[in-house]
């Protein structure tokens, strides 16, 4: 058997989608990590990693123009905060902005299947 033909038979042993949400697993910590000690601008480039890392998904699902739309509103928001001239303002304006982008790509990668799974009560049991 050629080396061709070989490759040919084989399917991957990896799940793509298991190492994007390790992928995102991390960005999210880091996104919290950098909003925790107010690194409004780290923040806002990994928030765009994650939509860069959920929009493919989003494409092939049929969901990319209604994400990208929420996603817009929210780049929107976070770019208007720098007009802003009084610190205290800007930084409780921008920590807004910034939030309402982090809960619409929290819902876009639960949209998207990519988030935890709920298990109903009745399924949820410790003595097992």
């Amino acid at each position: 058997m050629d080396f061709q033909s070989y490759k040919q038979q084989q399917t991957s042993a990896f799940d793509e989608r298991a190492f994007k949400s390790e992928r995102l697993h991390y960005l999210w910590l880091k996104c919290n990590n950098d909003r925790l000690i107010g690194n409004f601008s780290a923040v806002n480039f990994t928030l765009d990693t994650i939509w860069d890392e959920l929009s493919g998904m989003s494409k092939k699902m049929g969901k990319y123009e209604d994400h990208k739309k929420l996603i817009s509103n929210s780049d929107d928001y976070v770019g208007k905060t720098s007009i802003i001239k009084n610190k205290d303002i800007y930084q409780a304006t921008i920590y807004k902005a910034l939030r309402q982008k982090y809960q619409e790509l929290k819902f876009i990668q639960e949209d998207l299947g990519l988030g935890g799974k709920i298990i109903p009560q009745d399924e949820f049991s410790m003595d097992e």
